[in-house]
């Protein structure tokens, strides 16, 4: 039988980049998105930053070869937890992200309580599997993935600390497993497996979702979960308060070491709604700080909404693939739904709790500010149907180079400008190996972008450039997916300086890191990620930067779906970028036909 860790001992390290290449680069990054005399001060920064033997840069890269020889698996990753677990905002859209999955074609076939009750009992399998270390071990075609991050999937919660959270897992050695239920500001505990660990059949967990739906037996809970939604010091301090109580005290312990939330909504009134209840609700029956939700509401639709802090989605994908693989497949066992009261099914328990009325008040405020964080998020849908990956690759191109293209060239009609974009690349292929952050935005793009918008070219020349600027960003994304991207490294030399800058002898934050070039290219005006699943219907996440755009993008056979995420009071500007995004797939297509 294949170890889920067999070939973690063959994984590399992520490299330490040479100082001058990243130099190189980093200035090649900065050129599109400064002005030439911006351009001509950087250069003199960062000459000063490498220019001698002595330099700031280079006693910063010798601590952190050192660092990386004294570091066991990644020497990014203590800097990158820390990175999530210090932020202090609330995590709801500024680090949680959504999947709606595609599951039309399945209401003919399943219920809602149904299509829950096979995901729950995949996932009980899959954690059985990571908890005894049987899951598969991925690769990419012959090439060995980290499996590092299954062990944060499933059984996980993000606890809020001042300062600093931290990110629990459950004990893998108890056999027992159970899973939450919100529903109607209350919280459930459905046992999924037997005393002896054996997973429970996955018609009787439908058994016991479909009764809790139909019961009435409980009135409107007092909403606990809404804690998770306040920013990361105040959740704390609630926290402390709640478990104060020993009965609250145990009923945190049972959500946090539950395998994951299930969360029933109402009916949703349309996408849109659907959409934001996926990515942040109104505040009712959530648990945030859990690692995994599924959403589902009583009208038939169904998704995820994921803690951002242990887990990328790539990795997320890989799961989500192999459930739909059972829906597609499963033949259902369809039995009557015994009409059992809750307090008489012993596979489910409602959490009882003590709470006083000065913090049922605060909790009462906590949705108040939710509701208007919620409103301060505008959510743009695009379901685009013209073409997607078959017809992309007829033409030639990368779906993906060829996505961001006409996202660079929406941007640029729309502010007549390019500023600087994010887009992940996982970098699994390391040991603990998270994500490599690209910029879409190079010399090639700009020159493409600005001779469309000028229209001084033929077709001939604007594919010229555009094929010039899908081979730009290809490379630039297979640099980053061998650990030789600019921003991972420059941020490993600034915690450096960070954390042993006295030592070192370095007084003061070094010019480079306050250089408006590198505030520029780390400001992500637009922040984006694409998955090419067929099963995601739409993927999303709220906007990283305030006068920013959240970009999550699937490219799949034959459409691309999109969601577009803002401020609100940048609306406008989101509605007409996600017209431009249409517009520039239909013009980029054009150009590829009529090139001659």
């Amino acid at each position: 039988m294949e170890n889920m860790f067999m070939y973690k001992k063959d994984l590399p390290s992520l490299p330490v980049p040479d100082l001058i290449e990243t130099g190189e680069k980093f200035l090649q990054w900065i050129k599109p998105l400064v002005s030439e005399e911006q351009f001509g001060k950087s250069k003199e920064v960062l000459k000063d930053f490498l220019s001698s033997n002595n330099s700031t840069g280079l006693i910063l890269q010798k601590r952190l070869i050192k660092w990386n020889e004294e570091t066991e698996g990644s020497w990014l990753k203590p800097f990158w937890d820390d990175m999530y677990l210090e932020y202090r905002d609330p995590i709801v859209i500024n680090m949680s992200y959504f999947f709606k999955l595609k599951i039309e074609h399945l209401k003919s076939k399943y219920s809602m309580p149904q299509i829950a009750g096979i995901i729950t009992f995949e996932l009980g399998k899959i954690y059985e599997e990571v908890a005894n270390e049987t899951l598969k071990p991925e690769k990419i075609k012959d090439t060995p993935l980290c499996m590092d991050q299954y062990k944060n999937i499933l059984k996980a919660t993000r606890i809020a600390k001042e300062k600093r959270d931290e990110y629990k897992i459950g004990d893998f050695n108890n056999k027992k497993q159970y899973i939450v239920i919100l529903f109607k500001g209350n919280i459930y505990k459905l046992d999924i497996s037997n005393e002896d660990g054996e997973l429970i059949p996955s018609n009787k967990i439908t058994n016991s979702i479909q009764n809790l739906i139909n019961s009435n037996f409980s009135k409107e809970g007092n909403n606990i979960g809404i804690i998770t939604t306040a920013s990361r010091d105040e959740c704390s301090k609630i926290y402390r308060e709640i478990k104060a109580s020993k009965l609250n005290e145990e009923n945190l312990s049972i959500i946090e070491d539950a395998i994951f939330a299930i969360c029933i909504d109402e009916e949703s009134k349309g996408l849109d709604e659907t959409i934001r209840n996926l990515l942040c609700s109104d505040g009712r029956n959530r648990y945030f700080d859990k690692s995994c939700q599924l959403v589902m509401n009583l009208n038939g639709e169904i998704g995820f909404n994921l803690e951002h802090t242990a887990v990328d989605g790539s990795t997320w994908i890989n799961i989500l693939n192999r459930i739909n693989n059972v829906l597609e497949k499963e033949d259902i066992i369809k039995e009557d739904v015994t009409k059992e009261e809750i307090t008489n099914n012993s596979s489910i328990k409602k959490l009882d709790w003590e709470i006083s009325c000065d913090i049922q008040e605060t909790l009462n405020k906590l949705r108040e500010e939710h509701l208007k964080n919620n409103q301060d998020c505008h959510i743009e849908i695009l379901d685009f149907i013209d073409f997607g990956k078959k017809e992309i690759k007829k033409l030639g191109a990368s779906p993906d180079a060829f996505f961001h293209l006409a996202l660079q060239l929406a941007q640029y009609r729309l502010f007549g400008t390019l500023r600087s974009t994010y887009e992940a690349v996982a970098v699994r292929t390391f040991n603990e190996g998270r994500t490599e952050c690209t910029r879409p935005v190079n010399l090639k793009v700009l020159n493409f972008v600005k001779s469309f918008v000028d229209k001084k070219e033929n077709y001939k020349v604007l594919n010229e450039l555009m094929n010039d600027a899908f081979e730009a960003h290809i490379n630039r994304i297979k640099d980053c997916q061998k650990g030789y991207g600019v921003e991972r490294h420059l941020y490993g030399l600034l915690m450096m300086y960070k954390h042993f800058g006295e030592e070192l002898g370095i007084n003061e934050v070094p010019a480079i890191f306050k250089d408006e070039a590198y505030l520029k290219l780390k400001h992500d005006f637009i922040s984006t990620s694409g998955l090419g699943a067929e099963f995601i219907e739409y993927f999303g996440f709220g906007p990283v930067v305030e006068d920013g755009f959240g970009v999550g993008y699937s490219i799949k056979n034959d459409r691309i779906s999109l969601c577009v995420t803002s401020k609100t009071v940048n609306k406008e500007n989101a509605e007409k970028l996600t017209c431009y995004i249409k517009e520039s797939l239909i013009d980029l297509k054009e150009i590829a036909i009529n090139k001659k």
